[in-house]
């Protein structure tokens, strides 16, 4: 993925995911951009709902997703993804986050440590700035991300702490089963658990479908109006 120029940030939240779209699509018709051996890959996906942790951010109603990554063959990558949201109300409609990262493997356990800042034009004051350590073993991952900040606009709340332990089965050689749980540790609004468990179908060509089933606790529940749920997508990565 790339990061937007500033020129592009200045700009509405519906024109900057509507650059990563547009870019998105014109990386797919270019054969070179597309080599095996580049450090950049991208993905696009239309999904019917688009939940953080259990909570929708678009009111249960459709999400245009895209993004881009560079990774280095020494384990520093660095990325963008960008979605449309409507939980922040009028003027606030995309979510654009930006990461910077090391993965390496240590002992045959798989690390990844990095920073992640959630950008929210036109409601800045959502933005949310996350350390993050991950740790997989085979097809398990344990992951703890850190607010530094305050957590997406609640005030007083740096220092959030956030837990999810998931899995990845490959059930044949297209289909694959994804289950996880998360944790809120000490946010006083909303502790508790949130849980998911999906199935995705590898198309070829990079397309892929999916189907996926979200939770939350009672307690969790009461940090927003969501009900448990799931949602269909259909993806591209190239």
């Amino acid at each position: 993925m790339s990061r937007h120029p500033a020129s592009v940030l200045s700009r509405s939240p519906q024109k900057i995911l509507a650059v990563s779209v547009i870019t998105a699509a014109s990386i797919l018709l270019t054969p070179e951009i597309r080599a095996e051996d580049s450090p950049i890959s991208a993905n696009v996906g239309l999904f019917s709902d688009y939940r953080f942790r259990g909570h929708t951010q678009t009111g249960e109603e459709l999400a245009l997703q895209g993004g881009f990554d560079f990774a280095a063959d020494n384990g520093f990558y660095a990325g963008n993804w960008n979605s449309s949201i409507s939980w922040l109300g009028a003027g606030a409609g995309v979510e654009s986050d930006f990461y910077v990262g090391y993965t390496t493997e240590i002992g045959g356990i798989g690390v990844d440590i990095g920073n992640l800042f959630y950008y929210y034009p036109g409601a800045t004051v959502a933005n949310t700035n996350e350390l993050y350590l991950g740790l997989s073993y085979g097809p398990f991952t344990f992951k703890t991300s850190y607010a530094t900040t305050d957590y997406f606009g609640v005030d007083n709340s740096d220092g959030n702490l956030y837990y999810n332990f998931s899995g990845s089965f490959p059930l044949s050689d297209a289909l694959t089963l994804d289950a996880g749980v998360g944790y809120h540790a000490n946010l006083d609004t909303a502790e508790g658990y949130d849980y998911s468990i999906g199935l995705s179908y590898d198309l070829g060509g990079g397309f892929s479908l999916g189907a996926t089933f979200v939770a939350t606790e009672d307690d969790y529940q009461t940090f927003g109006p969501d009900k448990n749920g799931g949602f269909i997508s259909i993806s591209k990565s190239f």
